[in-house]
C-alpha cells in the first residue's frame, strides 16, 4: 500500500516483474483534478503537469 502514485509506467512494470500487488490511496491525476477545482492550478498548468507525468525523463528536452 502506498499513499500516492505518480503512475509512472516504469514503477508499474517493476511491481509486475516482482509479482507484487500494490494499491495506492491517491494518484497524480486525482491530485491535478483537485488542484484545478480548488484553483491552485489553471487548466493550462494542469495540462502541462499531465504532459510531464507522461514522460518526466524526456519532458521539454
Amino acid at each position: 500500500m502506498a499513499i500516492f502514485s505518480y503512475e509512472f509506467k516504469k514503477a508499474y512494470d517493476r511491481f509486475e516483474e516482482a509479482d507484487c500487488k500494490w494499491e495506492t490511496l491517491s494518484r497524480f491525476p486525482d491530485l491535478i483534478e483537485l488542484a484545478v477545482e480548488e484553483n491552485y492550478l489553471s487548466s493550462e498548468d494542469a495540462e502541462e503537469a499531465s504532459e510531464w507525468n507522461k514522460s518526466p525523463n524526456t519532458w521539454k528536452k
